[in-house]
């Protein structure tokens, strides 16, 4: 196992930037926390998608690893 030792926290890519935070904000709260007819996995895939259409690898990160631990297949979150 590697002993990754992580410092300077603040300067991930969401932190470093309020303007994105503040973008990403509303759509966090509308795909993820409002009530909505919406499966949790499409909420995954989208919340993803936007990860990587923002190019928040922070983000892009925890959806993927959602995506797995809910059991989606790898092809398909790949693709996403």
């Amino acid at each position: 196992m590697i002993d990754f030792n992580i410092k300077n926290r603040q300067n991930l890519e969401n932190f470093a930037w309020p303007e994105m935070m503040n973008i990403f904000q509303p759509l966090v709260e509308l795909v993820i926390v409002s009530p909505n007819n919406l499966s949790r996995q499409l909420c995954s895939e989208l919340s993803t998608i936007a990860s990587v259409a923002g190019g928040c690898q922070h983000f892009q990160g925890h959806g993927a690893y959602t995506l797995h631990m809910m059991g989606v297949e790898s092809d398909r979150t790949r693709v996403v």
